[in-house]
């Protein structure tokens, strides 16, 4: 990922780091209930396939969405 020139380097640090708990499971269910977003659209929106996903990967996956979005609106 190329974020250097989208996000402030240190943001990514945050969303790449290792961190204790990051193996722990987080279910679509919960991400739902935090985020108040329906569960269909975190799936589209971060094409998660699983019920089920580590903290690790989670973080990723809203980083890769986050760039994709800057992306977007860069081109308008």
């Amino acid at each position: 990922m190329d974020t250097e020139k989208l996000l402030d380097p240190s943001l990514e640090k945050v969303f790449s780091a290792d961190l204790p708990g990051d193996e722990e499971g987080i279910t679509l269910e919960q991400i739902s209930l935090l985020t108040d977003f329906p569960e269909d659209f975190i799936k589209k929106e971060l094409l998660i396939e699983k019920e089920e996903i580590s903290m690790k990967e989670f973080r990723s996956k809203v980083l890769e969405y986050l760039e994709k979005t800057i992306r977007l609106d860069q081109s308008i």
